[in-house]
């Protein structure tokens, strides 16, 4: 017998030029170059652990029953409120540092990228959103 880590809903980015107005790649990638010299490509996952997981769920009832029936201790110890997300269900976008060794005791990321590019990167595409 084995536990494992709680489970954490998968969520893309499939849909997500659908619900904005410009199209998201080509946007962050001018904003990057406009003050940097830095492409960005897009990918439909993100394979580590994010909490923008939470913010929807495009599951059916059948998928939660089968995650509830292998999730020993739910809603005692962990709980994921599948309602909710379905209400929210929010385009999310993951905008990071460059980084190396994943949740690993070696894991480090470059400073630049998290101190001054990502910041200026994000802000910027929060503006053209609103």
């Amino acid at each position: 017998m084995a536990i494992s880590g709680p489970y954490y809903p998968h969520i893309n980015n499939h849909f997500i030029d659908k619900k904005l107005s410009f199209p998201l790649e080509k946007t962050i990638n001018e904003i990057a170059a406009s003050k940097y010299d830095l492409v960005f490509e897009g990918q439909e996952f993100f394979m580590g652990i994010s909490d923008m997981s939470y913010a929807a769920w495009s599951g059916n009832t059948e998928d939660i029953d089968i995650i509830k029936a292998n999730s020993p201790g739910w809603d005692y110890v962990y709980h994921i409120p599948f309602d909710e997300l379905s209400t929210i269900s929010m385009p999310v976008v993951n905008i990071g540092p460059w980084g190396k060794d994943l949740h690993k005791v070696t894991e480090r990321v470059l400073t630049k990228d998290v101190y001054e590019r990502m910041p200026f990167i994000i802000k910027e595409l929060i503006l053209k959103c609103f």
